[in-house]
């Protein structure tokens, strides 16, 4: 047996740290000539990727926004179409008032007969813009 029992353990150890490091310096200027040449065939690259990657993260971003901007305009369209409802309703009263007020009127003497209104608009009826727009909204029955 030999005073050393590591000695060749050791020295193999060794041998193949010096071969590892070798191998990883070859390996870096491996990649350095590589990506000088790049530079030199294509000196946008680096630009280019960079603005890829950029627009690719604003992609992202965007989408999460999309979503929530598709649900705020469902929530303002269905606003928009009760607002409509709403001033054609309000428009349909008015009109029922001054003709109560007329009829009032020519039953005291004071005026001529009152002229009948025709009833709500035709938006009024399920047929404005809105409605044609909306079209899967439920529609309110109103027949005569």
């Amino acid at each position: 047996m030999s005073d050393e029992p590591y000695k060749g353990f050791g020295i193999d150890h060794l041998g193949a740290a010096m071969r590892d490091r070798d191998e990883a310096v070859d390996t870096f200027i491996a990649c350095s000539h590589h990506m000088e040449n790049a530079q030199l065939n294509d000196p946008e690259a680096g630009p280019r990727v960079f603005r890829r990657l950029r627009a690719a993260a604003v992609n992202e971003a965007l989408e999460r926004h999309l979503i929530g901007l598709a649900q705020a305009i469902e929530q303002n369209e269905a606003l928009l179409q009760d607002a409509i409802r709403l001033a054609e309703t309000n428009a349909h009263l008015s009109a029922l008032r001054d003709e109560a007020t007329a009829a009032a009127r020519w039953l005291d003497g004071v005026a001529t007969p009152p002229r009948p209104s025709r009833g709500p608009s035709a938006g009024a009826r399920g047929n404005s813009f809105c409605d044609m727009k909306v079209g899967s909204f439920a529609r309110l029955d109103r027949t005569r």
